[in-house]
């Protein structure tokens, strides 16, 4: 008796400290986008609608000595226009961060579940997918190393378009999965190293398990990054990227080596004393399949421009932004974009496009964006903009290629 007596004193003496070892925090987000795009080329200019309302929740768990894990995960329900269920999960992860478990000064970050996967470079990849990852971080060196599967994302939410079979899933109903793929990440980075530049060396791969028909290509890929970043000035700071891609590509028993090459350049003024004034400039290279070189593949598949649906593929792309906040809580940005073909006998993948173009400029893209913090919990945003095709001698689109505009409003809220 006396025994159990002990045991519960132990037992009413620890469970105080337990929970105020253990913090949990949930809440609701609701979003809603309304656009409107518009160009005579398209057979439908109807406006497009989406909801997507979303329930998360975090905890975390302090295991002393300033370690810890986190538990964090996020599902949805989305409507839109043409769908109208999708349920996901966003989230779903538990990091752990371990202080001085490799050394004293070492800080350990161990990640597992459904989390966001981003290169070095931010281009070749940057999707969320079901892996692992883990941080080993000192003064002067990081580290880190992730492997991912894609094959459990819903089809309507995969970005992973890198071959004809894969954007012909998209575009399929039956498919309730997206393209199924391995990714793989490796990164060493030494921060400030010299002049508060940082310098990091990153190898992403990706691995193509799709089952494949005779008339259906696969695609494996490999692209070793280096990146460099820091200030160049006060208020001025630039980031440079350079990516090397190498694969094979095999369609029925035939099989070629690939190899393609990005580069990425941009500076970013900052003046926050006037008005959180910003400027940016951005260069964007992206090879085509030419003489020398075969086309850059991102992994995921984002756009190249707001309005220009290409991805960053057989690319030159150069931009400046000007962003201001006039009022508080309220920031204006406006975009110019200037896009061209890396290779002119590489025809771009939209519609409109001559059948052997003797230019590369794709056209000139122009939007403003407004987004307004009305309060702590209340956002919105207005995006407004034009792309100009280009066509003629200089150009890569026929006259039958008009120009496109685009209104979008989206409000954000949460509680």
């Amino acid at each position: 008796m006396r025994r159990v007596t002990v045991l519960l004193a132990c037992i009413a003496l620890l469970l105080p400290g337990a929970l105020a070892a253990f913090e949990t925090t949930w809440g609701v987000t609701l979003d809603g986008s309304a656009g409107f795009s518009y160009a005579g080329h398209q057979d439908e200019n109807d406006p497009s609608y989406t909801i997507t309302s979303a329930i998360w929740s975090r905890s975390l768990f302090a295991l002393g000595l300033d370690r810890s894990i986190e538990l964090l995960a996020q599902g949805s329900y989305t409507w839109t226009d043409d769908r109208p269920y999708l349920f996901d999960v966003d989230l779903l992860r538990a990091a752990g961060r371990y202080p001085g478990l490799l050394g004293p000064t070492s800080v350990v970050r161990a990640t597992a579940g459904r989390f966001q996967f981003r290169d070095t470079t931010g281009i070749v990849l940057n999707h969320v997918a079901d892996g692992m990852q883990a941080r080993v971080n000192y003064p002067g060196l990081r580290t880190r190393a992730a492997i991912g599967y894609t094959g459990l994302l819903l089809n309507p939410v995969s970005d992973i378009r890198m071959t004809m079979a894969d954007l012909a899933d998209g575009g399929d109903d039956d498919e309730l999965f997206g393209p199924r793929r391995i990714v793989a990440l490796g990164e060493v980075s030494f921060p400030e190293v010299y002049l508060r530049q940082t310098v990091t060396v990153g190898l992403t791969s990706q691995f193509d398990l799709r089952d494949a028909d005779d008339d259906e290509a696969t695609l494996n890929t490999g692209y070793l990054s280096l990146a460099l970043a820091g200030p160049l000035v006060a208020n001025v700071y630039h980031s440079l990227s350079g990516t090397v891609m190498f694969g094979k590509g095999e369609l029925g028993d035939d099989s070629e080596n690939l190899t393609g090459l990005m580069a990425d350049a941009r500076i970013r003024y900052y003046r926050e004393d006037l008005l959180s004034s910003r400027i940016g400039l951005g260069l964007t290279w992206a090879s085509g399949a030419g003489d020398d070189l075969d086309r850059f593949v991102p992994i995921s598949r984002s756009t190249a421009g707001t309005i220009l649906n290409l991805p960053v593929e057989n690319l030159l792309r150069g931009e400046v932004s000007y962003s201001i906040q006039p009022v508080p809580r309220v920031q204006t940005e406006y975009t110019v974009g200037w896009f061209f073909t890396a290779d002119k006998d590489d025809r771009p993948e939209t519609i409109g496009v001559q059948p052997q173009p003797d230019g590369r400029w794709l056209g000139t893209e122009v939007t403003t964006r407004v987004s307004a913090r009305i309060t702590s919990d209340l956002g919105l945003s207005v995006t407004g903009g034009v792309f100009a095709p280009s066509s003629g001698d200089n150009g890569v689109f026929t006259n039958t290629r008009e120009a496109e505009y685009l209104l979008r409003i989206d409000v954000s809220t949460g509680f």
